[in-house]
C-alpha cells in the first residue's frame, strides 16, 4: 500500500519545478526563539538529498529551495504527516513540523507564533555559514497545518511578513479567532475543505474562513468525499474522535491524491513563481470532477507576470445553511 500510494502521489503531481526527483534527508533541530523567553522550538525537517538518510548533506546541485512549515492536529504528532514530506521534497520543498503544543491543553497563539518563527530560521539559515542550509533556501515560505493547526497557519500569518502563502487542511476555528484572523490576510491562499468533514464541518470553519480572506488570491477547495481525518492519513488519535460524529473513516488515498495535485502547482506557482504551475492549477480546478471549488484572484496575485487574468469564479459551492 505504502509503494501504490507513493506511487500515485508522484504521478498526481505532474511536472514541477525540477525534472528530477530528489531522495528525502531528514534531520530533527531544536531552535530557540529568543523573543518567547527562549523558547525552545524543536522541529523535524526534511528536505531534498542526493542521499537518503538521517543528518545527509542538501542536495549538490547548488539550488535554493523554498519551505513549506506544517502545524499538526489537536493531539496529534508529525508523523501522522508524512506524505507531506513524501509528495513534496522529491519535487525541491523543504518541509518543517515543529514538535511544539503537543499536549492535552495546546496554546494556539504559541504554536501560531511557532510557525511564522520557522520561517525566519530558516530564513537566517541561509544566511549562517556554519548552517546546513547555507545559501540554499529560496526566500519564499508557505504555512500550512491540519485541523488545530490549519488554524494556527491562519493565526501565524499576522506574525511574520515572510509568509508567502497560506495553506490549509480542513482548518479548525482557533482562540483566538482564525476565522477573525483571515479578515487581515491579504496573501495567496488555498482553504481545502473535506465535504463529509464532521470534526470541523466546511459550514461553521472553513467556508467562514474562505468568505473573511481579502487575500489577493484566495482559492477554496472541497473535495467531495474527504473525511476529517484523512489529511492525517487516518491516524489512530485522529480516527477516535471521528467516530464519535462520522463512525468509521474511509480511505485516505483519493483524498490526498486530490490534495496533492492541487497543492504542488499551487506551491510551484507562489513559492517559485511559475506561471506554467499557475495554469495548471487553474486547470485543475475546472478539470476534476472530484471537487467543488470557489475561487477570487487578483492580476499578479502570483507574482507570475501580468498577463494573469482576473478570476472570479464559483463552482457548485455548497450553501453552508444547506451542509450536512
Amino acid at each position: 500500500m505504502k509503494l501504490f500510494f507513493t506511487l500515485m502521489i508522484l504521478f498526481a503531481t505532474g511536472s514541477g519545478a525540477f525534472s528530477q526527483l530528489y531522495k528525502i534527508g531528514h534531520r530533527q533541530v531544536t531552535y530557540i526563539d529568543s523573543s518567547r523567553n527562549n523558547r525552545p522550538v524543536r522541529t523535524e525537517i526534511y528536505y531534498p538529498a542526493d542521499t537518503k538518510g538521517e543528518n545527509v548533506a542538501v542536495a549538490a546541485d547548488g539550488k535554493k529551495f523554498p519551505v513549506m512549515i506544517f502545524g499538526h492536529g489537536y493531539q496529534l504528532t508529525y508523523d501522522s504527516y508524512l506524505w507531506l514530506k513524501d509528495s513534496l521534497v522529491p519535487k525541491g520543498f523543504y518541509v518543517a513540523i515543529p514538535r511544539t503544543e503537543e499536549v492535552l491543553f495546546p496554546s494556539h497563539t504559541s504554536l501560531a507564533k511557532d510557525l511564522a518563527f520557522l520561517a525566519t530560521v530558516f530564513k537566517n539559515e541561509n544566511a549562517a555559514s556554519a548552517s546546513f542550509l547555507f545559501k540554499r533556501v529560496r526566500n519564499s515560505y508557505a504555512v500550512g497545518g491540519h485541523s488545530m493547526g490549519a488554524g494556527c497557519a491562519l493565526l501565524s500569518v499576522q506574525y511574520n511578513p515572510l509568509i508567502t502563502t497560506v495553506v490549509p487542511f480542513a482548518a479548525a476555528e482557533t482562540d483566538p479567532s482564525a476565522i477573525a484572523a483571515c479578515a487581515g490576510i491579504t496573501i495567496p491562499a488555498v482553504l481545502f475543505a473535506g465535504k463529509r468533514d464532521c470534526v470541523t464541518p466546511p459550514a461553521t470553519n472553513q467556508i467562514p474562513m474562505y468568505n473573511a480572506l481579502v487575500s489577493t488570491c484566495k482559492n477554496y477547495v472541497e473535495i467531495n468525499n474527504a473525511k476529517h481525518c484523512h489529511w492525517a492519513a487516518n491516524s489512530a488519535g485522529c480516527t477516535l474522535g471521528e467516530f464519535t460524529c462520522g463512525g468509521f473513516s474511509t480511505s485516505f488515498v483519493p483524498t490526498l491524491n486530490n490534495t496533492v495535485a492541487l497543492l504542488v502547482p499551487w506551491l510551484n506557482a507562489t513559492l517559485y513563481g511559475n506561471k506554467k504551475e499557475f495554469i495548471r492549477f487553474n486547470t485543475l480546478l475546472t478539470s476534476l470532477t472530484s471537487i467543488t471549488y470557489q475561487q477570487q484572484c487578483t492580476v499578479n496575485a502570483y507574482n507570475t507576470g501580468s498577463d494573469i487574468p482576473v478570476l472570479n469564479r464559483l463552482k457548485a459551492l455548497p450553501v453552508p445553511a444547506l451542509q450536512q
